[in-house]
């Protein structure tokens, strides 16, 4: 099975949550979680912004061991499909968990996050590793 980690969980899991750490790396293990731009954005981003050169040197080389995916005019054409939809439907969670959506549509993955609600208008697999 192939998971997008949401940015939340990756926190937990630099945080040192017990048992996302426990379940991120046995999906890491089996070599299942997907990195994608939006995620990786996201993250970096606050890490850059504290300066916590420690994570971001370790995120960096970790995920150079994951599967990436950059955005392709499928997954962009997707992204739109779903915003208009959303948009009509007045449920739009934004833009960053639109897209993230996006690519687990596209790749056929699982959302992992705390932010179930975000992801849950879509229709996916969602499984949240903090709250459950």
């Amino acid at each position: 099975m192939r998971y997008v980690v949401d940015t939340n969980i990756w926190i937990e899991f630099l945080r040192k949550n017990p048992k996302v750490r426990t379940r991120l790396r046995e999906k890491l293990a089996q070599r299942d979680p997907i990195n994608e731009p939006v995620i990786y954005y996201e993250l970096l981003r606050g890490l850059e912004k504290r300066r916590d050169q420690g994570n971001i040197n370790f995120i960096k080389t970790y995920w150079t061991t994951l599967s990436y995916y950059e955005a392709t005019k499928q997954i962009w054409d997707e992204a739109i499909r779903l915003w208009v939809m959303t948009i009509r439907q007045n449920t739009m969670p934004g833009d960053r968990d639109l897209l993230i959506s996006t690519f687990a549509i596209q790749l056929s993955a699982t959302v992992v996050s705390r932010n179930v609600r975000h992801f849950s208008v879509f229709g996916l697999s969602i499984e949240n590793w903090i709250d459950d």
